[in-house]
Parts: C-alpha cells; sequence; structure tokens
C-alpha cells in the first residue's frame, strides 16, 4: 500500500513500506574474473526484505519533477547474514 497526500498546490508525495520474503532455487554461484579470480557465493535458501521510501511530485511550467528515496534492510533466515541499501533519485519529464 503507498498512499499519498497533498504536499503544497501542485504538487503530491507519498510515502510507502513494503516486506518480500524470497526463495533461491539456483543454490551456489560461481564467478571468475580475467582468469585470476574466482568468487563463489551460496546464498540463504530463504531470505526477507524490508523497505521503506518517499516520493514527492512537482511542476514548474511545462516541467515535471518527481524525487524519491527508498531505503532497504534484507537478511538471511538461515546464517543471518545482512544487508542494507538505498536509492535517491530525480525524474524529470520535459
Amino acid at each position: 500500500m503507498r498512499p499519498g497526500f497533498p504536499a503544497r498546490r501542485g504538487s503530491m508525495a507519498r510515502l510507502y513500506g513494503a516486506a518480500n520474503i524470497g526463495h533461491e532455487f539456483l543454490g551456489k554461484t560461481t564467478a571468475t574474473v580475467s582468469d585470476i579470480y574466482a568468487f563463489s557465493s551460496e546464498p540463504d535458501d530463504w531470505a526477507g526484505e524490508v523497505a521503506i521510501g518517499g516520493a514527492i511530485d512537482w511542476q514548474a511550467g511545462k516541467l515535471q519533477y518527481a524525487a524519491f528515496a527508498e531505503i532497504t534492510a534484507t537478511t538471511g533466515f538461515s546464517t543471518g547474514s545482512y544487508s542494507y541499501g538505498g536509492n535517491l533519485g530525480l525524474k524529470v519529464k520535459f
């Protein structure tokens, strides 16, 4: 669910939250870089992720803008591995 509300005349702000559960079907992954370094990863079978974010849209003349931000936290259920991440962005329509 992503509810929105007017931030000021001619603009709209949205806040949202998300929760995801994922399952890894492939298992172990291996990659070799320049025939020198072999990297191997075996992710947890099950992982969970939560995210919160927001966006605001506005218009100035004929240009339309949208700025957004999101932060995420992910954890593996088997090993307790975790990661954090985020995204920031600006969209311009002309």
